[in-house]
């Protein structure tokens, strides 16, 4: 059985929370009130600046334009142009879930 990296409490189907950095890496997984206060700091300790309404953080170095991102660039310049291209979408994770289903 899957434990919560934190408190060491049970988890099952229903109450396991996965927990990701920036880039996607996997941190652990938690129960619901640990897994929200573990990406709540880490979305603290990485973000850079908010641009035009999006909150841009930053790892090892390397920008992302928003949480959950899948790529990254080198400079800061470069995110905000990202952010500036409306051509564009960024898409929430929750939003999709939502609309998927799920």
């Amino acid at each position: 059985m899957l434990k919560c990296k934190q408190c060491g409490a049970d988890l099952g189907f229903k109450n396991v929370y996965r927990v990701f950095d920036l880039g996607l890496e996997r941190v652990g997984v938690f129960c619901q009130e640990h897994a929200e206060e573990t990406e709540r700091g880490l979305k603290e300790k990485r973000f850079v600046e908010e641009y035009n309404g999006s909150k841009i953080y930053s790892r090892d170095g390397k920008y992302f334009p928003y949480w959950d991102c899948q790529y990254f660039f080198d400079n800061i310049e470069d995110t905000r142009k990202r952010i500036d291209s409306p051509h564009i979408a960024i898409v929430d994770k929750q939003a999709v879930k939502l609309f998927l289903g799920e």
